[in-house]
């Protein structure tokens, strides 16, 4: 079955890349990655949340045979919200879709009430800030490259999380939750999704931080276990 990645803030579809080698032939890992991230880096960034769901949905009814073929969607963290919203959009279009699987993610109830005033921030306070609640690994801010390229990335897809009023609708495809006992970002807010779900609800918990899918084998493990 094809299980369609879409990934946190700032990240590229690569962060996949591990998860789709431990998969093999179990499952069919397809990142998406958005306009003006990784390899898609010479498009213009989308700078609405709207928008960028519309963009995700459209590509990946190109990669699917047609509306009956059974397909997954993956999430993590701003991916997760993004999943959130094409569950409905597909549902009502009549698509196969099985599952969508919503990692390091709080429930619509308490979306982003941790996004701080990141538009007057210079890039420096702004990295502090993103480091500060666990938004990018700590690695990556060492990196001067990384900094250079990628802090207008990350910064665009904030300020498209701070702006988006999200459409708050009952999930009707059964969904699985995955969130590390060591996020802070999230905390025990993950488990809220029970109150937006029409359909069955999975809870898995790893020993992880907010950077939850890079934990592979246990990844892995769980989406072979509700595909």
């Amino acid at each position: 079955m094809k299980i369609f990645c879409l990934a946190s803030a700032g990240a590229q579809a690569s962060m996949y890349s591990d998860l789709k080698k431990a998969m093999g032939k179990a499952g069919e890992i397809i990142p998406i990655e958005y306009p003006g991230h990784g390899t898609r880096m010479s498009e213009p960034l989308i700078g609405s949340m709207k928008e960028l769901v519309g963009w995700c949905e459209e590509d990946i009814k190109k990669q699917l045979k047609d509306k009956s073929e059974p397909f997954m969607l993956l999430g993590h963290s701003m991916g997760s919200i993004i999943c959130y919203q094409l569950e409905n959009l597909f549902k009502s279009e009549g698509y196969n879709l099985k599952k969508v699987v919503l990692a390091a993610c709080q429930a619509p109830n308490f979306w982003l009430d941790y996004i701080g005033n990141i538009e007057e921030m210079d890039n420096k306070e702004f990295l502090e800030y993103v480091a500060s609640i666990g938004g990018v690994p700590e690695e990556l801010l060492e990196n001067e490259f990384f900094k250079e390229i990628y802090t207008d990335i990350i910064r665009n897809d904030f300020v498209l999380l701070k702006r988006y009023v999200p459409q708050i609708n009952k999930v009707e495809t059964p969904l699985v939750l995955i969130n590390g006992n060591k996020d802070q970002l999230v905390g025990e807010r993950w488990k809220y999704w029970q109150l937006y779900s029409q359909n069955e609800t999975q809870y898995f918990q790893l020993d992880e931080n907010h950077f939850v899918v890079k934990d592979t084998n246990e990844m892995r493990d769980i989406l072979k276990s509700v595909s």
